[in-house]
């Protein structure tokens, strides 16, 4: 900001805070206003293209699909409630915050 207007800025909070707080929301409500209304720098059809191509061919590529071959599918984990369980979550206490 600039002295001149933040001395006035300063004025108007000491005198009449509410006024300068709805003049501070007006300014953004224009603001985004004006960007809504704003068209687009770039056309859409340059969008999500892929300016590089991918190398399917990577040496790195190759070594993890090497590392994947024998790596086996994990089992599906089931979780049940029992009755100890539930007695145990009743008694723990609840999340607090640290402070």
């Amino acid at each position: 900001m600039k002295p001149d207007i933040t001395v006035a800025t300063n004025l108007v909070f000491k005198t009449d805070q509410k006024k300068l707080y709805e003049e501070l929301v007006d300014k953004k409500r224009q603001n985004r206003k004006h960007q809504m209304h704003r068209k687009p720098e770039s056309s859409g059809a340059t969008c999500g293209t892929n300016l590089f191509k991918h190398n399917h061919n990577a040496e790195w590529l190759a070594e993890q699909r090497t590392r994947a071959e024998n790596v086996s599918q994990r089992l599906d984990i089931c979780i049940t409630k029992d009755a100890e369980q539930q007695q145990l979550l009743k008694r723990m206490a609840n999340w607090k915050a640290p402070g």
